[in-house]
C-alpha cells in the first residue's frame, strides 16, 4: 500500500488548500491588529476632553449654531450656546 502511495503522489508542490492559512500569516494578521490595539489605546489615554469656550469647565455639549463647546452652565435650552441665544435676542 505504501509503494502505491508514493506512485501516485505527485513531484511537483501542491498550492495551499482553499481555506488554509499560514502560520506566518495568522502571526503577522496578529500583530496588525495588536498595533492597531495599541494605538487605539494611546488616543484614548491621550485624549483631552475639550473646555468650555465660555469658562473654564470641561464641555459637555456644542452649540448647535456656532459648534463652539459649552458647559452645562453656559447652554441654554436647544443646545444653544450663550453668546448666540444673547444674538438672537436682540
Amino acid at each position: 500500500m505504501h509503494h502505491l502511495l508514493r506512485r501516485f503522489a505527485p513531484s511537483y508542490p501542491q498550492p495551499p488548500l482553499a481555506g488554509v492559512r499560514l502560520r506566518s500569516e495568522l502571526d503577522e494578521e496578529i500583530a496588525t491588529e495588536n498595533r492597531a490595539i495599541a494605538h487605539i489605546e494611546e488616543a484614548i489615554d491621550n485624549y483631552t476632553p475639550p473646555r468650555c469656550e465660555f469658562c473654564t469647565a470641561w464641555a459637555m455639549d456644542w452649540c448647535s449654531l456656532c459648534e463652539r463647546p459649552m458647559c452645562e452652565d453656559d447652554a441654554i435650552a436647544d443646545g444653544i450656546c450663550i453668546e448666540c441665544d444673547a444674538e438672537l435676542l436682540s
